[in-house]
């Protein structure tokens, strides 16, 4: 067939879901290319010489913005928003723009035309010279060339119908001038006599009479409680048909969460399909929004123990380690515990390094600090984003792994974009920027994130292939056996939010716009698919956690009777789909000891000295005190910052220790000045230590705490004042020996008066 078509052509095979995986073999093809409408344009502009470049919408939002910036006005019909939100508005805007453009805009509104379509022509006069273009300009730009350029394109087959394409891809691929080929509608493909040729009969005739299946198995409804239930069956199928016949094929479509099932395929050593979710949260996709967290007055602490302890970071992780565990018992910087912790970190560190990393630490973790709402300035932003770059550069290079490298790669390219648009930013003379600004461009420079780049299809040698669908609209050819993963409604329809003068007027001016119902008429063609194109087996798999309904499975159930519908939970459904189980061999848990007895050659190490807990633990329960102290065994736990009642009662234990140790003269405080000592104080003290209590929304909860301490370190001095005491010692260490040897502890607050007599008073929150 290929041998037929001119050298130097190509035959076209174009879908308006081809651009994602299609559900039929690969054959070994030359000068024939099945492709999206996307990868259509793609294929027109490298034969015209005129390749598009690839440029983020971060990048054409900056553009914008700064063109809406110069373009406001007090009348405008977006002038109170972008007071307000100007990166939200300027995304709207742009995105109507591109949706215009798609429909066939030529960025102009004449004077009569509706106001906000004025307003927006406005803008346009220097968005058309300023912003890169968008796909709708592309398009008519390449439909303009083509009237003098010639194509090597023999022919188009369309394996939809003209009609179902938007206007101005219509008008792109009648431009062409190539011979159009349409599919012909969808016909049924199952065995007639079967449930499977019935249902497919009556979802073509679209009629709202009532039939009665004869439950065969060839249409199938498996039922689960959610996906994670329902995937190892699925792949137990999959696995029981391939190997009851190695040639029949089968699809399985997965419009969502496809990768729950590739997951389960893996886990039973299958192939995986090659489903694979985007994601902005990679681990190292979460160091440049971290690092400027940490710029904002007041400190967040929880920001700073979660760049601590990531698992990627530019400060090594063996300091990291030992600074997050200091975070997490004083959330705050600067206290003698937090420099104690550096000091401890870098004390093994080489000494030719140890300036040089803690200058890092301190660059970091202690860099000044800016008001959310004034903003940080713009070189600060860049200079910090450029250093996340510098340190993801070093570690790609130092990464064997080709899928690490990737993600640092995707990683590196988001910070050098996040200094190109604040440059840009402050080009256009937005300079400083807020927290809020800074959030939402840290967004935009994500965007939906990256997949697993280990996440690609496999195959098995001498194993057919188990073809993949992302949308129902991919399906063209027969497939023996179809499965539809997670059938439930993905699709969303656009609601275009004018009112019908704008859209009359854009409609004058040659922007058409797909109404709804053109797109419904479409998607109601296109969720028919997987279904018709099923020869032998239709299995649909619907999970109880489902957003909606799919509409296809609402009109299968209002019109059909004698359906099976199996309960994926329930232990006959593998039974009844022939699915080979094999049974698990029962393990009976070990009985329960009353004494452990340890062999004759365990020694107990010897522990230098015992506390108040460990010895707790060895009166009332033996058994923990030997896997805590002896074994050295540590419950695992995630790493947490300390907040709540222990947060509070460490403060208030350090501003006692403060003020006691500031007063040694007990008999010589006035309780009245108590309250005025503690507001100069505890300040530095929440910084340091208790950072969380500044967090904004916690002020409230902050000034409850401060009129705590004051009265309860009033009442502590008054009752030491009241019973004589002339002395007090805080946090005083003692040794002492007891029948198993040494024991020491600390004491919170040793009160002595002048007749030597003493007390010990233990402070709680």
């Amino acid at each position: 067939m290929a041998s037929s078509i001119p050298i130097g052509k190509v035959q076209v095979t174009l879908a308006l879901k081809a651009d994602g995986s299609l559900p039929e073999p690969v054959e070994n093809t030359l000068g024939e290319i099945t492709v999206g409408p996307h990868g259509f344009l793609n294929l027109l502009e490298t034969q015209l010489g005129t390749p598009s470049s690839d440029v983020s919408f971060t990048s054409r939002l900056i553009q914008y913005l700064a063109c809406v910036d110069q373009t406001d006005h007090t009348s405008a019909f977006y002038h109170d928003s972008w007071e307000a939100d100007p990166f939200s508005v300027a995304r709207t805007l742009l995105q109507w723009r591109d949706q215009w453009y798609l429909a066939g805009w030529n960025g102009q509104f004449p004077d009569d035309a509706p106001a906000r379509l004025r307003d927006m022509a406005a803008i346009e006069e220097r968005a058309a010279m300023d912003v890169t273009p968008d796909l709708g300009q592309r398009i008519q730009k390449v439909i303009s060339l083509l009237a003098d350029n010639l194509i090597a394109i023999e022919s188009i087959t369309l394996r939809d119908p003209l009609d179902d394409f938007p206007p101005l891809w219509r008008q792109l691929i009648q431009a062409v001038d190539a011979p159009l080929d349409e599919a012909c509608p969808n016909a049924p493909q199952g065995v007639k006599g079967t449930d499977l040729h019935a249902l497919q009969q009556l979802l073509l005739e679209n009629t709202n009479q009532k039939i009665q299946l004869s439950g065969d198995g060839t249409v199938i409804v498996l039922r689960a409680d959610s996906p994670q239930e329902s995937t190892p069956l699925t792949a137990l199928l999959t696995q029981s048909w391939l190997e009851e016949d190695a040639d029949k094929s089968i699809a399985i479509l997965a419009e969502a969460r496809g990768e729950l099932l590739d997951d389960s395929l893996e886990s039973m050593h299958s192939p995986r399909l090659g489903f694979s979710a985007l994601s902005p949260w990679r681990p190292v996709f979460q160091v440049l929004p971290l690092a400027l967290e940490l710029l904002w007055e007041p400190l967040n602490p929880t920001a700073l123990f979660q760049f601590l302890s990531h698992s990627v970071g530019p400060i090594p992780a063996r300091i990291r380690e030992q600074l997050a565990q200091t975070v997490a018992n004083t959330p705050g910087i600067g206290s003698e515990a937090w420099e104690q912790a550096i000091a401890s970190a870098l004390e093994n560190e080489d000494e030719a390094k140890r300036d040089k990393l803690e200058q890092g630490i301190r660059y970091w973790l202690e860099s000044p600090r800016f008001p959310t709402q004034t903003g940080v300035d713009s070189k600060t932003l860049s200079q910090r984003a450029q250093k996340v770059a510098d340190w993801l550069q070093g570690a790609k290079e130092a990464k064997d792994d080709d899928s690490f490298k990737s993600l640092y790669n995707i990683a590196l390219n988001q910070c050098v974009e996040f200094v190109s648009a604040v440059d840009r930013l402050k080009a256009h003379g937005r300079d400083p920027l807020t927290q809020d600004n800074v959030r939402r461009l840290i967004e935009d420079v994500r965007g939906t994130g990256a997949p697993i780049s280990d996440r690609s299809a496999e195959v098995i040698p001498g194993q057919p292939r188990v073809l993949r669908a992302d949308h129902a609209g991919a399906f063209a050819h027969s497939v023996d056996n179809v499965i539809w993963w997670d059938c439930q409604a993905n699709d969303r329809v656009h609601r275009w939010p004018w009112s019908r003068t704008e859209r009359a007027a854009l409609a004058a001016n040659c922007v058409h716009l797909q109404s709804e119902d053109e797109q419904l008429a479409w998607l109601g063609k296109a969720w028919l698919r997987p279904i018709l194109c099923a020869v032998e087996r239709c299995t649909l798999i619907l999970h109880d956690d489902a957003e909606r309904h799919h509409p296809i499975w609402d009109q299968i159930a209002s019109l059909t009777g004698g359906l099976p519908e199996l309960q994926i939970a329930s232990g006959d459904t593998a039974k009844e789909l022939n699915i080979a189980q094999q049974p698990l061999l029962a393990r009976a848990l070990p009985p329960k000891v009353r004494w452990w007895h340890l062999p004759g050659s365990v020694t107990l190490p010897t522990r230098d000295a015992e506390s108040f807990s460990s010895l707790d633990a060895y009166i009332h329960s033996p058994y923990q005190w030997l896997l805590r102290y002896a074994a050295r065994i540590r419950p695992g736990s995630l790493g947490t910052v300390n907040d709540g009642n222990l947060l509070k009662g460490s403060l208030a234990h350090r501003t006692y220790e403060e003020f006691l140790n500031a007063h040694p003269t007990i008999a010589g405080i006035n309780p009245r000045d108590i309250p005025g000592w503690v507001d100069d104080h505890i300040s530095t003290l929440l910084q340091q230590e208790g950072a969380l209590l500044l967090e904004p929304g916690r002020q409230a909860e902050c000034e409850r705490f401060i009129t705590q301490v004051q009265s309860s370190l009033t009442t502590l001095v008054e009752h030491l004042q009241a019973a004589g005491v002339v002395s007090v010692q805080m946090e005083l260490w003692q040794e002492g020996l007891f029948a198993g040897g040494k024991l020491n502890g600390s004491i919170d607050v040793l009160a002595t008066r002048a007749d030597g007599q003493e007390a010990v008073v233990d402070i709680k929150w």
